[in-house]
Protein backbone atom coordinates (compact mmCIF):
# COMPACT_ATOMS: atom_id res chain seq x y z
CA UNK A 1 0.00 0.00 0.00
CA UNK A 2 1.58 3.41 -0.65
CA UNK A 3 0.64 6.35 1.18
CA UNK A 4 1.32 9.67 0.34
CA UNK A 5 1.81 12.77 2.96
CA UNK A 6 -0.73 15.10 3.14
CA UNK A 7 -0.15 18.90 3.30
CA UNK A 8 -3.04 21.29 3.62
CA UNK A 9 -4.05 21.60 0.03
CA UNK A 10 -4.42 18.09 -0.81
CA UNK A 11 -5.41 16.28 2.93
CA UNK A 12 -7.90 14.87 0.16
CA UNK A 13 -5.00 12.32 -1.15
CA UNK A 14 -5.08 10.10 1.92
CA UNK A 15 -9.55 10.61 2.35
CA UNK A 16 -10.26 6.68 2.88
CA UNK A 17 -7.13 5.53 4.73
CA UNK A 18 -8.32 4.12 7.82
CA UNK A 19 -5.74 4.64 11.37
CA UNK A 20 -6.40 2.38 14.35
CA UNK A 21 -4.55 4.79 16.92
CA UNK A 22 -4.40 2.38 20.66
CA UNK A 23 -2.45 3.39 23.90
CA UNK A 24 -2.99 4.92 27.63
CA UNK A 25 -5.46 7.87 27.81
CA UNK A 26 -2.10 9.46 29.89
CA UNK A 27 -2.99 13.22 30.00
CA UNK A 28 -5.26 13.49 26.80
CA UNK A 29 -2.18 12.64 24.24
CA UNK A 30 -3.92 9.71 22.46
CA UNK A 31 -6.40 12.54 21.94
CA UNK A 32 -3.81 14.88 20.66
CA UNK A 33 -2.06 12.69 18.29
CA UNK A 34 -5.16 11.47 16.76
CA UNK A 35 -6.46 15.17 15.86
CA UNK A 36 -3.50 15.44 13.81
CA UNK A 37 -4.04 12.39 11.56
CA UNK A 38 -7.70 13.47 11.41
CA UNK A 39 -6.41 17.06 9.70
CA UNK A 40 -4.22 14.84 7.50
CA UNK A 41 -7.29 13.61 5.72
CA UNK A 42 -7.31 10.12 7.67
CA UNK A 43 -10.22 8.34 9.33
CA UNK A 44 -9.57 7.57 12.58
CA UNK A 45 -10.74 5.20 15.27
CA UNK A 46 -8.82 5.13 18.62
CA UNK A 47 -8.71 2.22 21.22
CA UNK A 48 -7.99 3.55 24.79
CA UNK A 49 -6.65 1.01 27.23
CA UNK A 50 -9.08 0.20 29.94
CA UNK A 51 -6.87 0.36 33.57
CA UNK A 52 -9.08 -1.43 36.49
CA UNK A 53 -9.86 0.52 39.27
CA UNK A 54 -8.00 -0.25 42.46
CA UNK A 55 -8.66 -0.21 45.54
CA UNK A 56 -7.19 0.30 48.91
CA UNK A 57 -5.26 -2.97 49.55
CA UNK A 58 -4.24 -2.95 45.92
CA UNK A 59 -3.13 0.77 46.06
CA UNK A 60 -0.74 -0.19 49.29
CA UNK A 61 0.48 -3.94 47.52
CA UNK A 62 0.79 -1.55 44.31
CA UNK A 63 3.12 1.06 46.21
CA UNK A 64 4.83 -1.43 48.44
CA UNK A 65 5.56 -4.33 46.24
CA UNK A 66 7.76 -4.72 43.10
CA UNK A 67 6.74 -7.61 42.70
CA UNK A 68 3.20 -6.57 42.73
CA UNK A 69 3.24 -3.99 40.19
CA UNK A 70 4.92 -6.28 37.69
CA UNK A 71 2.42 -9.14 38.56
CA UNK A 72 -0.30 -6.22 37.42
CA UNK A 73 1.75 -4.75 34.68
CA UNK A 74 1.90 -8.20 32.87
CA UNK A 75 -2.16 -8.71 33.05
CA UNK A 76 -2.56 -4.82 31.93
CA UNK A 77 0.05 -6.21 28.80
CA UNK A 78 -2.68 -9.17 28.17
CA UNK A 79 -5.41 -7.18 28.27
CA UNK A 80 -4.10 -4.59 25.82
CA UNK A 81 -2.99 -7.76 22.98
CA UNK A 82 -6.19 -8.69 23.34
CA UNK A 83 -8.05 -5.24 23.25
CA UNK A 84 -5.34 -4.93 19.95
CA UNK A 85 -6.71 -7.80 18.56
CA UNK A 86 -10.58 -7.69 18.38
CA UNK A 87 -10.05 -4.24 17.36
CA UNK A 88 -8.15 -4.87 14.21
CA UNK A 89 -10.51 -7.79 13.40
CA UNK A 90 -13.76 -5.51 13.50
CA UNK A 91 -12.61 -2.62 11.97
CA UNK A 92 -9.52 -3.98 9.50
CA UNK A 93 -7.60 -0.92 9.85
CA UNK A 94 -4.90 0.34 6.74
CA UNK A 95 -2.85 1.59 9.74
CA UNK A 96 -1.97 0.05 13.43
CA UNK A 97 -0.59 2.52 15.55
CA UNK A 98 0.28 1.65 18.89
CA UNK A 99 1.56 4.48 21.13
CA UNK A 100 3.85 3.15 24.28
CA UNK A 101 4.32 -0.39 23.61
CA UNK A 102 2.50 -3.40 23.59
CA UNK A 103 2.55 -6.94 22.13
CA UNK A 104 0.58 -8.30 18.99
CA UNK A 105 -1.04 -11.60 18.85
CA UNK A 106 -0.01 -14.04 16.49
CA UNK A 107 -3.67 -13.39 14.96
CA UNK A 108 -3.36 -10.00 15.03
CA UNK A 109 -0.28 -10.12 12.65
CA UNK A 110 -2.20 -12.52 10.25
CA UNK A 111 -4.87 -10.36 10.52
CA UNK A 112 -2.84 -7.35 9.46
CA UNK A 113 -0.56 -9.09 6.75
CA UNK A 114 -3.85 -10.17 5.12
CA UNK A 115 -5.13 -6.80 4.79
CA UNK A 116 -2.28 -5.03 4.12
CA UNK A 117 -2.35 -2.96 7.09
CA UNK A 118 1.32 -1.23 8.34
CA UNK A 119 2.38 -2.27 12.13
CA UNK A 120 3.64 1.02 13.71
CA UNK A 121 4.75 1.38 17.47
CA UNK A 122 5.54 4.36 19.01
CA UNK A 123 7.41 3.97 22.12
CA UNK A 124 7.23 7.42 24.75
CA UNK A 125 9.26 5.83 27.20
CA UNK A 126 12.77 3.88 27.64
CA UNK A 127 13.51 0.73 26.00
CA UNK A 128 15.90 0.22 28.92
CA UNK A 129 13.59 0.81 31.54
CA UNK A 130 10.57 -0.88 29.72
CA UNK A 131 11.50 -4.03 28.85
CA UNK A 132 8.31 -4.84 26.76
CA UNK A 133 9.28 -2.28 23.89
CA UNK A 134 12.25 -4.76 22.84
CA UNK A 135 10.14 -8.11 23.31
CA UNK A 136 7.26 -5.94 21.44
CA UNK A 137 9.58 -5.00 18.49
CA UNK A 138 9.43 -7.88 16.06
CA UNK A 139 5.71 -7.55 15.80
CA UNK A 140 5.65 -4.32 13.91
CA UNK A 141 6.79 -2.85 10.64
CA UNK A 142 8.16 0.14 11.97
CA UNK A 143 9.19 1.60 15.07
CA UNK A 144 9.66 5.12 16.93
CA UNK A 145 11.26 5.53 19.49
CA UNK A 146 11.63 9.15 21.33
CA UNK A 147 15.01 7.71 23.09
CA UNK A 148 17.92 8.29 20.87
CA UNK A 149 19.90 5.77 23.17
CA UNK A 150 17.54 3.06 22.15
CA UNK A 151 18.06 3.17 18.34
CA UNK A 152 21.20 0.90 18.50
CA UNK A 153 19.14 -1.98 20.65
CA UNK A 154 15.71 -1.50 18.53
CA UNK A 155 17.15 -1.18 14.96
CA UNK A 156 18.59 -5.01 15.79
CA UNK A 157 15.00 -5.82 15.93
CA UNK A 158 13.09 -4.36 13.51
CA UNK A 159 13.19 -0.62 11.66
CA UNK A 160 13.66 2.00 14.42
CA UNK A 161 13.94 5.68 13.69
CA UNK A 162 13.96 8.52 16.75
CA UNK A 163 10.73 10.89 16.64
CA UNK A 164 10.05 12.55 19.74
CA UNK A 165 6.99 13.85 20.97
CA UNK A 166 5.10 17.19 20.02
CA UNK A 167 2.50 19.45 21.11
CA UNK A 168 -1.08 20.44 20.29
CA UNK A 169 -0.47 24.38 19.49
CA UNK A 170 -4.62 24.02 20.36
CA UNK A 171 -3.39 23.87 23.96
CA UNK A 172 -0.63 25.07 24.57
CA UNK A 173 0.36 28.67 22.92
CA UNK A 174 1.18 32.52 24.32
CA UNK A 175 -1.58 34.13 25.70
CA UNK A 176 -2.76 37.92 25.59
CA UNK A 177 -1.10 39.44 28.59
CA UNK A 178 1.86 36.98 28.72
CA UNK A 179 4.27 39.82 29.43
CA UNK A 180 3.37 40.13 33.28
CA UNK A 181 5.41 37.25 34.15
CA UNK A 182 4.74 37.19 37.76
CA UNK A 183 6.50 33.81 38.82
CA UNK A 184 9.97 33.82 38.90
CA UNK A 185 10.54 30.00 37.99
CA UNK A 186 7.66 27.32 37.72
CA UNK A 187 8.43 23.48 37.08
CA UNK A 188 5.66 20.58 36.37
CA UNK A 189 6.27 17.18 36.82
CA UNK A 190 6.20 14.45 39.43
CA UNK A 191 8.55 14.64 41.91
CA UNK A 192 7.66 11.23 43.08
CA UNK A 193 11.15 9.14 43.17
CA UNK A 194 12.54 11.52 41.32
CA UNK A 195 15.58 12.77 44.03
CA UNK A 196 17.61 14.78 41.04
CA UNK A 197 14.61 16.74 40.55
CA UNK A 198 13.88 17.64 44.31
CA UNK A 199 17.80 18.22 44.36
CA UNK A 200 17.53 20.66 41.25
CA UNK A 201 14.42 22.63 43.02
CA UNK A 202 15.95 23.05 46.41
CA UNK A 203 19.16 24.27 44.87
CA UNK A 204 17.28 26.74 42.78
CA UNK A 205 15.41 27.74 45.66
CA UNK A 206 18.27 27.93 47.94
CA UNK A 207 20.50 30.33 45.69
CA UNK A 208 17.67 32.72 44.69
CA UNK A 209 15.75 33.25 47.86
CA UNK A 210 14.23 35.98 46.84
CA UNK A 211 12.61 34.55 43.74
CA UNK A 212 9.36 32.71 43.44
CA UNK A 213 9.69 28.96 42.73
CA UNK A 214 6.36 27.43 41.89
CA UNK A 215 6.10 23.51 42.18
CA UNK A 216 3.10 21.67 40.42
CA UNK A 217 3.72 18.09 40.68
CA UNK A 218 1.43 15.23 41.43
CA UNK A 219 -1.76 14.65 43.83
CA UNK A 220 -0.99 12.41 46.79
CA UNK A 221 -3.86 10.42 49.43
CA UNK A 222 -4.09 11.64 52.56
CA UNK A 223 -2.53 8.58 54.06
CA UNK A 224 0.52 8.85 52.24
CA UNK A 225 3.68 9.37 53.77
CA UNK A 226 4.74 11.56 51.19
CA UNK A 227 3.40 14.43 52.89
CA UNK A 228 6.34 14.11 55.24
CA UNK A 229 8.58 13.98 52.08
CA UNK A 230 6.41 17.26 51.03
CA UNK A 231 7.17 18.78 54.62
CA UNK A 232 10.99 17.93 54.19
CA UNK A 233 11.24 19.46 50.53
CA UNK A 234 9.77 22.86 51.50
CA UNK A 235 11.67 22.95 54.74
CA UNK A 236 13.78 25.92 54.57
CA UNK A 237 12.58 26.90 51.32
CA UNK A 238 9.47 29.36 51.83
CA UNK A 239 10.33 30.70 48.70
CA UNK A 240 9.21 27.16 47.17
CA UNK A 241 5.51 26.99 46.21
CA UNK A 242 4.26 23.36 45.85
CA UNK A 243 0.78 22.79 44.45
CA UNK A 244 -0.45 18.86 44.88
CA UNK A 245 -2.96 18.34 42.52
CA UNK A 246 -3.90 17.54 38.84
CA UNK A 247 -3.76 20.58 36.48
CA UNK A 248 -5.32 20.18 32.86
CA UNK A 249 -3.12 21.82 29.53
CA UNK A 250 -5.13 24.86 30.10
CA UNK A 251 -3.82 25.85 33.39
CA UNK A 252 -0.08 24.73 32.63
CA UNK A 253 -0.47 26.77 29.50
CA UNK A 254 -1.20 29.86 31.95
CA UNK A 255 1.81 28.96 34.19
CA UNK A 256 3.91 28.66 31.71
CA UNK A 257 3.00 32.29 30.07
CA UNK A 258 3.13 33.62 33.75
CA UNK A 259 6.72 32.50 34.43
CA UNK A 260 10.39 34.04 33.86
CA UNK A 261 11.55 31.12 33.70
CA UNK A 262 10.43 27.36 32.76
CA UNK A 263 12.11 24.50 34.02
CA UNK A 264 12.14 20.89 32.54
CA UNK A 265 13.97 18.43 34.70
CA UNK A 266 14.33 15.13 32.72
CA UNK A 267 13.11 11.65 34.52
CA UNK A 268 15.87 10.01 35.14
CA UNK A 269 15.39 6.79 33.07
CA UNK A 270 16.42 8.52 29.87
CA UNK A 271 19.15 9.55 28.43
CA UNK A 272 18.63 11.65 25.38
CA UNK A 273 14.98 12.01 25.11
CA UNK A 274 13.09 14.88 24.92
CA UNK A 275 9.96 14.96 27.02
CA UNK A 276 6.37 16.51 25.78
CA UNK A 277 7.48 19.67 28.43
CA UNK A 278 10.00 20.32 26.16
CA UNK A 279 7.56 21.08 23.60
CA UNK A 280 5.02 22.29 25.96
CA UNK A 281 6.67 25.12 27.42
CA UNK A 282 8.21 26.50 23.80
CA UNK A 283 5.07 26.40 22.31
CA UNK A 284 3.57 28.33 24.96
CA UNK A 285 6.56 31.14 24.36
CA UNK A 286 7.92 30.13 27.84
CA UNK A 287 11.68 30.39 28.69
CA UNK A 288 12.78 26.50 28.12
CA UNK A 289 15.78 26.01 31.15
CA UNK A 290 16.81 22.70 30.58
CA UNK A 291 18.91 19.55 31.53
CA UNK A 292 18.45 17.94 27.69
CA UNK A 293 20.05 19.37 24.64
CA UNK A 294 17.57 19.42 22.02
CA UNK A 295 20.07 18.60 18.96
CA UNK A 296 18.92 17.28 15.49
CA UNK A 297 16.20 18.78 15.18
CA UNK A 298 14.77 21.29 12.85
CA UNK A 299 14.76 25.22 14.45
CA UNK A 300 17.36 24.33 16.74
CA UNK A 301 20.75 23.34 14.88
CA UNK A 302 22.49 26.50 16.20
CA UNK A 303 21.68 25.94 20.29
CA UNK A 304 19.01 28.92 20.00
CA UNK A 305 15.75 29.00 21.42
CA UNK A 306 16.21 27.55 24.77
CA UNK A 307 18.59 27.56 27.60
CA UNK A 308 20.46 24.24 28.50
CA UNK A 309 22.19 23.66 31.41
CA UNK A 310 24.81 20.27 31.43
CA UNK A 311 25.15 20.59 35.54
CA UNK A 312 23.69 22.11 38.62
CA UNK A 313 27.09 23.71 38.85
CA UNK A 314 26.07 25.36 35.71
CA UNK A 315 22.59 26.07 36.28
CA UNK A 316 22.86 28.67 39.18
CA UNK A 317 25.15 30.75 36.35
CA UNK A 318 22.47 30.02 33.87
CA UNK A 319 19.67 31.15 35.56
CA UNK A 320 21.14 34.56 37.20
CA UNK A 321 21.80 35.55 33.45
CA UNK A 322 18.26 34.74 31.89
CA UNK A 323 16.91 36.65 35.12
CA UNK A 324 19.26 39.01 34.61
CA UNK A 325 18.43 40.12 31.31
CA UNK A 326 14.64 40.36 30.05
CA UNK A 327 15.64 41.09 26.97
CA UNK A 328 17.44 38.49 26.20
CA UNK A 329 15.22 36.23 27.52
CA UNK A 330 12.28 37.48 25.53
CA UNK A 331 14.42 37.31 22.15
CA UNK A 332 15.50 33.22 23.11
CA UNK A 333 11.68 32.06 23.79
CA UNK A 334 10.38 34.05 20.90
CA UNK A 335 12.96 32.18 18.40
CA UNK A 336 11.99 28.34 20.29
CA UNK A 337 8.34 29.17 19.99
CA UNK A 338 8.68 29.94 16.27
CA UNK A 339 10.79 26.85 15.77
CA UNK A 340 8.28 24.39 17.40
CA UNK A 341 5.46 26.00 15.81
CA UNK A 342 6.97 25.58 12.15
CA UNK A 343 8.28 22.04 12.63
CA UNK A 344 6.89 19.97 16.06
CA UNK A 345 3.65 20.23 16.64
CA UNK A 346 1.51 17.27 16.54
CA UNK A 347 0.46 17.44 13.17
CA UNK A 348 3.90 17.46 11.89
CA UNK A 349 4.57 14.40 13.65
CA UNK A 350 1.76 13.00 12.15
CA UNK A 351 3.49 13.93 8.72
CA UNK A 352 6.36 12.58 9.28
CA UNK A 353 4.79 9.19 9.89
CA UNK A 354 2.55 9.18 6.60
CA UNK A 355 5.96 9.79 4.91
CA UNK A 356 7.71 6.86 6.10
CA UNK A 357 5.14 4.99 5.14
CA UNK A 358 5.39 6.22 1.58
Amino acid sequence: MCFKMATEKEAGSTKGIHILIAGPPYRGYLGMISDAFMKCGLRVSILEWKYPRRNLLQEAGFYGSQHYRSRLARKQDDRNTVAIEDAVERLSPDIVLVMKAARLSSKTGKVCDAIGAKRIMWAYDSAREHPLIAKAARDYDLIYTYEPDDLALLSELGKAKYLPMGYDPRLYHPMDGSGSREIDISFIGSVRDTPVRKKTIRMVAREFPDRSVGVWTDSIHWYSHRRLNDLRFTMSRPNIRLTRRTVDHAEINGIYNSSKVCLNVHHPQSVGALNPRSFEILGSGGLLLTDRKIEGLEGFEDGGGYVYYPSLEDLAGKLRAILGDDEARRATAKKGYQAVLKAHTFDHRAMRVLRDLE
